[in-house]
C-alpha cells in the first residue's frame, strides 16, 4: 500500500488549513445561474456552452433549485418529453447551501454527507454568493499539496495519507465494463439502477477502450439523442482517457483530476484493464475519514 519511490516535500497540515480557510476563499465561479422558467434545453446548452456541470435556478436573490450533470443523466437523458419544458421541472428543489462564512473543512462534511459534488454558497440574507463545486475543491487541496511550504518529515499529519498511500488503500470495487456495441440505453439504466457517474468500455479482451460518464451524458446525450437503444456506447464515449496505475499514491489522482477538470480516472493494475475507477467521491470521502482519523 505504500509508494515507496515518492520523493517529495511534505507539506502545509491539511487539515488545519482546511478548517481554517472559509469556502469564499475558493473559486466559486463555476456554475451557469438561469430564471425558473428557462427551458431544460436552454439550461443544458449553457451549461454546455460555459463548460460547467452546475446550474442555479433562481427567482430573486436566492437559489430556488440547482442542475448537476447527475440531474441531467437521471431526469434528462432519454426523456425528450422534458427537454423544452421549463427547467423546474426537472431540477433539485431547495438545494441545500453553505454559508460563506462556512469552512472548507464544513463544506466538504456537508459534500459527502448528501453526496454532493455542487453546492450553492449563501450569505447570512440567503443571498447567492456563488457554487462551491468538486474542482474548486480540488484546486484547494492540489495548491496546498503541492505548495513549497514545508514540515518536519517526522511529524504525522493528513496529506501523508494522500502522499504516501497509493490507490489499493482504498479498496475501490470492480469497474462496470461494457462492450462497445452495448446500446446507450442500457448503459444509462446500469447508471442510474446502480447509482454511479462511469462505465468503462472495453474489447473481448478486456483492454480499455474509453469511458462514459454523467457528464459525457450531458454534453453528448441530453437534448441531442432521443432515442437511445439506436446508439452504440462507442459513439459517444470518450475514447482512450487519461488513467493511472493502481500503485501510484492518492495524491496523484487528486492532482491529474484538478489539472485535466475530469472527475472519474481509471486504474490500470498489472493485466490489460483497468482494476477500478477513482472518482472525486472516492477522494472526498477518503480525506474527511483521514482528517477525522487524525483530529
Amino acid at each position: 500500500m505504500v509508494a515507496a519511490s515518492i520523493d517529495w516535500e511534505v507539506v502545509v497540515n491539511l487539515a488545519e488549513q482546511f478548517s481554517e480557510h472559509s469556502v469564499t476563499s475558493l473559486d466559486l465561479n463555476r456554475y451557469v445561474l438561469v430564471d425558473a422558467g428557462a427551458s431544460v434545453r436552454d439550461v443544458v446548452g449553457a451549461m454546455n456552452d460555459a463548460g460547467h456541470t452546475c446550474a442555479i435556478v433562481s427567482r430573486g436573490e436566492g437559489p430556488i433549485g440547482i442542475v448537476t450533470d447527475r440531474d441531467v443523466l437521471t431526469r434528462v437523458v432519454g426523456y425528450p418529453t422534458t427537454w423544452d419544458m421549463p427547467v423546474e421541472t426537472v431540477m433539485t428543489p431547495d438545494p441545500e447551501a453553505v454559508p460563506a462564512d462556512g469552512s472548507v473543512a464544513d463544506a466538504l462534511e456537508m459534500m459527502n454527507l448528501f453526496r454532493f459534488r455542487n453546492v450553492p454558497v449563501v450569505d447570512g440574507a440567503g443571498v447567492l454568493v456563488g457554487n462551491l463545486d468538486r474542482f474548486a475543491f480540488l484546486a484547494f487541496a492540489a495548491d496546498l499539496l503541492f505548495s513549497d511550504a514545508s514540515i518536519e518529515t517526522h511529524q504525522l499529519a493528513a496529506q501523508h495519507a494522500l502522499l504516501f498511500v497509493d490507490f489499493t488503500g482504498l479498496n475501490l470495487p470492480a469497474p462496470v465494463t461494457v462492450t462497445p456495441d452495448t446500446d446507450l440505453k442500457r448503459v444509462v439504466h446500469t447508471m442510474r439502477g446502480r447509482g454511479i457517474g462511469s462505465v468503462l468500455v472495453a474489447d473481448e479482451r478486456g483492454q480499455n477502450l474509453g469511458i462514459f460518464t454523467d457528464h459525457d451524458a450531458q454534453t453528448k446525450v441530453a437534448c441531442r439523442i432521443d432515442n437511445l437503444g439506436s446508439v452504440e456506447i462507442a459513439g459517444v464515449m470518450t475514447e482512450s482517457p487519461l488513467t493511472l496505475e493502481v500503485r501510484q499514491p492518492i495524491a496523484d489522482g487528486l492532482r491529474l483530476m484538478y489539472q485535466e477538470r475530469i472527475s472519474h480516472i481509471p486504474l490500470m493494475g498489472s493485466g490489460a484493464g483497468p482494476v477500478a475507477v477513482i472518482s472525486f467521491r472516492d477522494l472526498a470521502d477518503y480525506l474527511e475519514s483521514t482528517f477525522v482519523s487524525m483530529a
